[in-house]
């Protein structure tokens, strides 16, 4: 009956491809394809190639799909039980302008998602321009698009003394250009012997 009522749904408001192939998945088995390495200086999860991968960060980034960024909220509290103590995790901002757009900030949803009891999450960057898309650039201009784009916005209440281990999050990583420009915005002002971990769910 369900399946009928979707059929007759699709036809009427029909859905993004995207976020019909991923409307099987379940938290446990999205994590098939959970394979932590690294790029560039960067921690990514999975493989953006997978068309389920692919087809989540979509969803979740251009639909707002809530059963994407909980998707891929599975595969990062896959990576955050290995994390041995408290960690602050902080998402990659959007610009003014692409957040009225939008609506939303896409790695905003994921960390919303995250079921874990040993994260605390704060908006400590603030993307101070408006960028052209990284993805229509080449890497030299994706250096260049993003100088200075990230300052420091310090939370009441958000003692970073605290913490350890800092991780900057975003959804996609390509060149690596984004997490290592918010990065630089971050070090300075983290106390001795804090560490930052650039993280995206996919490359």
């Amino acid at each position: 009956m369900l399946d009928i009522f979707s059929q007759l749904l699709d036809s009427v408001l029909p859905r993004p491809e995207c976020v019909k192939n991923i409307e099987k998945e379940t938290p446990q088995t999205i994590l098939r394809f959970y394979s932590a390495q690294k790029f560039s200086g960067c921690v990514f999860l999975s493989n953006y190639k997978i068309k389920k991968i692919k087809s989540a960060v979509t969803a979740n980034k251009f639909h707002n799909s809530n059963q994407a960024s909980v998707l891929l909220s599975s595969l990062l509290t896959n990576w955050l039980k290995d994390q041995s103590e408290n960690v602050l995790l902080i998402p990659v901002p959007l610009s003014k302008k692409r957040r009225r757009e939008r609506g939303y900030n896409q790695v905003q949803n994921i960390l919303n998602k995250l079921e874990s009891e040993k994260v605390t999450t704060a908006k400590l960057l603030e993307k101070v321009r408006d960028t052209t898309p990284q993805t229509k650039l080449s890497r030299d201009e994706r250096l260049r698009n993003l100088d200075k784009v990230f300052t420091y916005t310090p939370k009441a209440g958000v003692d970073l003394v605290k913490y350890k281990k800092i991780i900057l999050l975003d959804d996609v990583v390509t060149t690596g250009a984004t997490l290592k420009a918010g990065k630089q915005a971050l070090t300075p002002h983290l106390p001795t012997g804090c560490k930052i971990v650039c993280l995206a769910i996919a490359h």
